[in-house]
């Protein structure tokens, strides 16, 4: 019989070259290079002005900051900033300065220096409330009043503001939980001014936290090498030993007066108690890495600590300096 001859082999199709690979990419290559490059100056506005996403605006500042910084990072500044100013006006203009443009400018420069990340954050937010002060203080003169009577009369025009925001089935229901009337009125607008400062610099300091949380999962450029820096850096935090001092006292003071030195120390108790909170948290961080939870159940398991056991991490927080918590989890 005669030999068959042999099925005919498929020709192997030659892979692309990386050259041609990358020619391929180049218009996708060129797209995402120029949108890095042009988002962080409208960005910013865009989640602030967006109400929901507002807790990310410092983000893009951030992001920039650690990979190319310098006038990049000023420049998305202003535009960010003139864009704020034109759609919502001067107050929100002075809001946004104040809590984004001061985080966005700061901590990316406390980054670059080699700060740990409770020093990043606790300068940052000092240096928010010293530019505060310095703006009170400026529209004071201008005014010609003393600091304290326009820091009351600025405190008065964000409720009136905020009152007029608010809906009228949702003003009716607040008037109501304070007996109703014209006397309500008074009495919730002076419980919203006793206890403003102290939740404006909770807000400040859980902005600066959650944005440099963010930037270290993020880790653009793999910045983290650059500086010395981890991602699991954030469960290292720790206060110093001497915050534990004004606590008590700022606490005992409310204890025991009343009227205006109760009101003030009430705020600084809720704000370094805040503080501690944030290192009951990275101890649980610990705990959850010891015990390899990872993944959405982690974030289950932060959303339940927060927003249903917030008092387990604040006494954590608190009394880790005695115990050291930390340690004795890693030795089981």
């Amino acid at each position: 019989m005669p030999a068959s001859d042999p099925s005919p082999v498929d020709p192997i199709s030659p892979r692309p070259s990386r050259r041609a690979r990358l020619r391929e990419q180049a218009p996708v290559a060129k797209f995402l290079f120029a949108w890095n490059r042009i988002a962080p100056f409208f960005v910013s506005a865009a989640l602030f002005l967006s109400g929901f996403f507002a807790v990310f605006s410092p983000l893009p500042f951030l992001i920039l900051g650690v990979t190319v910084g310098g006038w990049w990072l000023v420049g998305a500044l202003a535009t960010n900033s003139a864009l704020v100013y034109f759609t919502s006006g001067s107050t929100v203009f002075q809001f946004y300065l104040l809590t984004v443009g001061s985080i966005g400018l700061v901590m990316p420069l406390l980054i670059r220096r080699r700060f740990r990340p409770e020093q990043i954050v606790a300068r940052t937010w000092i240096v928010q409330w010293c530019l505060v002060g310095i703006l009170i203080c400026v529209y004071a003169l201008l005014h010609g009043v003393t600091p304290f009577a326009e820091l009351k009369a600025i405190f008065s025009s964000f409720f009136d503001v905020l009152f007029a925001s608010l809906s009228d089935e949702t003003r009716k229901q607040l008037l109501e939980s304070f007996g109703g009337g014209e006397l309500a009125v008074s009495e919730w607008r002076r419980r919203t001014l006793v206890e403003l400062p102290g939740t404006l610099g909770i807000l400040c300091l859980l902005v600066a936290w959650f944005n440099l949380r963010v930037l270290i999962n993020l880790n653009p450029n793999r910045f983290l090498v650059r500086v010395g820096l981890d991602r699991r850096v954030l469960n290292r935090w720790k206060n110093p030993d001497w915050l534990v001092w004004p606590t008590v006292a700022s606490w005992a003071i409310v204890l025991f007066t009343d009227g205006r030195p109760s009101e003030i120390c009430l705020n600084i108790f809720k704000i370094l108690m805040a503080a501690y909170g944030l290192q009951g948290i990275a101890i649980f961080g610990t705990i959850f890495e010891a015990w390899k939870i990872r993944g959405p159940f982690r974030m289950i398991l932060y959303a339940i600590l927060i927003m249903i056991m917030l008092p387990l991490p604040l006494s954590f927080g608190f009394f880790d300096q005695w115990f050291d918590f930390r340690s004795k989890f890693r030795q089981s």
